[in-house]
C-alpha cells in the first residue's frame, strides 16, 4: 500500500523532536512494507520534495510557513501573530490540500496528524 501522511510537523533531522511521533509512525509503516508519502510544513522558501526508497517527503514552504511551524509551535504563533500568521496558515493548508489532490490517485490511504488542520485538509482534498 501507498500511505499518504499529512502533518504540520515532521522531523527535519535525526535530533529533531518536532513531530517525532509522526516520524515513529512513518517508520512503523515502512517497516510493515508500505510506501509512505509525507506532506508536511517546511521552512520559508520553496516547496521541496525528496525521495528515498519507499519514502517521499514533501515540505510545503513559502510565505511565512516555516516561521509559523518552527520553534514554539503554531498555536502560540497564531495566538500572537494576528492576521499575518493566519494568512500563512491558510496558505499552508491550501498548499497541503493541493499536494494531496495532486497525488491522490497514487495513494491507497491517508493519515492525518493532527485533527486540525491536517484531517480537515484530508477531508476537503480527498477524492469522493
Amino acid at each position: 500500500m501507498v500511505i499518504g501522511v499529512l502533518t504540520t510537523s515532521y522531523p527535519r533531522h535525526a535530533d529533531d523532536h518536532a513531530g517525532s511521533f509522526v516520524g515513529d509512525r512513518v517508520r512503523a509503516l515502512l517497516d510493515a512494507g508500505h510506501a509512505v508519502d509525507v506532506i508536511a510544513a517546511g521552512p520559508d522558501g520553496a516547496t521541496t520534495r525528496a525521495r528515498a526508497d519507499r519514502l517521499t517527503i514533501t515540505r510545503i514552504g513559502g510565505g511565512a510557513v516555516g516561521s509559523l511551524f518552527d520553534g514554539e509551535g503554531a498555536p502560540e504563533r497564531l495566538e500572537r501573530g494576528g492576521a499575518r500568521a493566519w494568512l500563512a496558515a491558510l496558505g499552508f493548508w491550501n498548499a497541503q490540500a493541493a499536494a494531496l489532490r495532486a497525488r491522490a490517485a497514487a495513494l491507497d490511504a491517508v493519515e492525518a496528524h493532527w485533527l486540525l488542520p491536517s484531517a480537515a485538509v484530508a477531508i476537503q482534498a480527498a477524492p469522493g
